[in-house]
């Protein structure tokens, strides 16, 4: 419900309109809306459903640290000035 909810908040669908598509108070429509909008709201929803921010493992076979290396020294430090 929360996920519909939230996909109709940031079309623009107000509390009390979500409230009454979703069968819910008011107040719990509005609840969502705030933590919605809050800064951590999504990523906190995403994680309490169970979705990670996935990271690799392993590095990449073909990785190759000298034209890393290369590229830091040179050019990253032309782009920090």
């Amino acid at each position: 419900m929360r996920l519909q909810a939230a996909e109709w908040f940031a079309e623009g669908v107000q509390p009390p309109e979500v409230a009454r598509r979703l069968r819910v108070s008011c107040y719990s429509a509005s609840a969502w809306r705030r933590r919605w909008r809050a800064v951590r709201g999504t990523s906190y929803l995403l994680h309490r459903l169970g979705y990670t921010p996935q990271v690799p493992v392993h590095r990449a076979a073909e990785r190759d640290e000298d034209a890393i290396a290369a590229w830091r020294a040179v050019t990253w430090a032309k782009v920090r000035g």
